[in-house]
């Protein structure tokens, strides 16, 4: 029903500005200090974790799940964690369709500033 009412053109550029959106998010994230990617940006979907200088595996774990459990409290941006060779990370889908690059950006920063804020707690 919906490629009758939109037409497969406006699938297409939805689609591509996901994916445009990921590479976005993927860029920010490479500038700021304590971000690593884990999975490039593909097809919408880009994975990373916050990465505290200095801390053990199990303790970087801990802080992307409570970075995950902030925003989802928060209500800012919804994203989803999982595990990729025992490491915690984070999952951002840009796919949405209403999903513009100030979000995107403001969302990264507020995932910054709940990374920063745990792991000063661990001091």
């Amino acid at each position: 029903m919906s490629l009758k009412v939109f037409g497969l053109e406006a699938f297409r550029e939805a689609v591509t500005r996901g994916i445009e959106l990921a590479e976005i998010a993927e860029s920010f994230l490479r500038r700021l200090d304590s971000w690593e990617i884990v999975t490039p940006a593909q097809i919408g979907i880009v994975t990373f974790r916050y990465v505290p200088p200095g801390r053990l595996q199990p303790e970087v774990n801990d802080v992307n799940r409570q970075i995950v459990d902030r925003m989802i409290s928060d209500g800012f941006a919804m994203l989803t964690s999982t595990t990729l060779n025992d490491c915690v990370v984070l999952r951002l889908c840009t796919i949405n369709p209403r999903t513009t690059e100030l979000y995107i950006v403001n969302t990264i920063e507020k995932l910054n500033y709940f990374g920063c804020q745990i792991s000063s707690s661990f001091n």
